[in-house]
This record gives C-alpha cells, sequence and structure tokens, in this order.
C-alpha cells in the first residue's frame, strides 16, 4: 500500500481520540512516531513548520474559550505538530495545558480531553489527509474517487430528502436542489470536474445562505481520506 504511512497516522489519531486522559503521554508519543518514521509526512510537515511563527501564531490563537486554530491546513499542521511536540518533550505537562487553555477542574482530564481531542487532534488529522492528498495525489487514485463519488451522493441524496427541514425561502430551497441534484448527477457520471464547479457553487450559496452552511460542509467532509 502506497499510502500505509498515513493509514497508520490516522490510527494513532483515532487511538488518541478513543484513548484515556491517563495514556495521554504515551498517545502524543505514538502519534508524532508515526510521523518521523515516514519520509513523506516528515517532509509535509516540515514543510508546514516553514517560515511559521508558533509563538505569535499560539499567542492569537488563546481565547476566553480555549484555542482558536488557524484556517488554512498548512497552518494548522504546524500549529497542532508543535502544540504535540511540546507536550512530548515536556515543555508543559498535558494537564497543566488542560487546566490553562481547557478550563480543567478535574484531575482525571474528564471532558476537558475529550475537548483537545476535538480541538487538536481532529483538526490535525483532516488537514494532514487534505495536505498528503493534495502533495501526493491521492485524489488521482481510482480506489478515492470511487469512494469520494460515492459518498457525496449519499451526502446529496440524504439532504435532499431533509430539504424542507432547512428554514430557507422556498426560491432558496428551489437553488439548493438544484445544486444537489447536480452533485448526484456529477458522482453517479463520476464527473469530477463538474463536481468542483458544484461545490464552488455551493460555497457561495452557503455563504449567503447559513443555514444551509453544513450541507457545504458535510460535502467538503468527503473530500477528507479517513
Amino acid at each position: 500500500m502506497d499510502n500505509l504511512d498515513l493509514i497508520q497516522f490516522n490510527q494513532a489519531c483515532d487511538d488518541f481520540v478513543a484513548g484515556k486522559y491517563i495514556l495521554a503521554n504515551i498517545k502524543v508519543k505514538a502519534l508524532i512516531n508515526t510521523i518521523n518514521a515516514s519520509e513523506k509526512l516528515t517532509d509535509l510537515v516540515s514543510h508546514c513548520l516553514d517560515d511559521f511563527d508558533f509563538d505569535v501564531a499560539f499567542r492569537s490563537s488563546v481565547t476566553s474559550g480555549g484555542l482558536k486554530l488557524p484556517l488554512s491546513d498548512k497552518s494548522k499542521i504546524a500549529y497542532c505538530f508543535n502544540v504535540l511536540y511540546n507536550l512530548d518533550v515536556g515543555t508543559i505537562t498535558f494537564l497543566d495545558f488542560l487546566t490553562k487553555y481547557f478550563n480543567s477542574s478535574k484531575l482525571d482530564g474528564g471532558e476537558d480531553f475529550k475537548m483537545f481531542s476535538k480541538t487538536i487532534i481532529a483538526p490535525f488529522k483532516q488537514a494532514i489527509n487534505r495536505e498528503y492528498a493534495h502533495t501526493y495525489d491521492m485524489t488521482s487514485t481510482e480506489d478515492y474517487q470511487n469512494n469520494l463519488y460515492h459518498k457525496l451522493m449519499n451526502v446529496a441524496k440524504a439532504n435532499l430528502e431533509n430539504i424542507d427541514e432547512i428554514k430557507l425561502k422556498d426560491i432558496e430551497k428551489e437553488e439548493l436542489a438544484l445544486l444537489l441534484n447536480a452533485m448526484v448527477e456529477a458522482s453517479e457520471k463520476n464527473n469530477k470536474k463538474l463536481i468542483y464547479a458544484i461545490m464552488v457553487g455551493m460555497e457561495y450559496f452557503c455563504k449567503a445562505n447559513k443555514r444551509a452552511k453544513d450541507i457545504y460542509l458535510q460535502l467538503k467532509d468527503c473530500f477528507t481520506i479517513n
């Protein structure tokens, strides 16, 4: 398998999320080791770290409700890797990090460990997968494309069935239905160029109609390699 390193990285991320606070340090090291063991992942992360000022990025990410990650995938990767690296080398302990940035009040980490996983690990995994696919052109493989078309079609059909539940004007629902039907048709025909054009249309539609934003996010998530 050409992407065995990515599969192992994803497994390490999933193991972390499914784990317990008491094993956090072990899981962090295991996650970083999957990157260090892969030339592709090491090169990818190194490229993201180039010219990235973690101190500045971290200070600007701190909010009263926790941490707000950078928007771009490359910055997100650099940010999350720095957090994990600092935890791994002991610059800050896991408990201290949770206490300071996730308002942890329990010695076992509890819900704050889950929030850390949601804030750091999940976005890190998604960003790595997107950058890996882009850098090493996994999107050209037959398995990826077949799986992508299937997922997009299912998401589009599911939202068409529930379109009346979205609080939109009738004309807006008609426009959304046109986009979703077009996505179903493009997916059935394995038309990648048309799919990307529809995604652009969906993005603009959902910016103007924020109540439909979740549909765009569902479609966008189909492009993530699990």
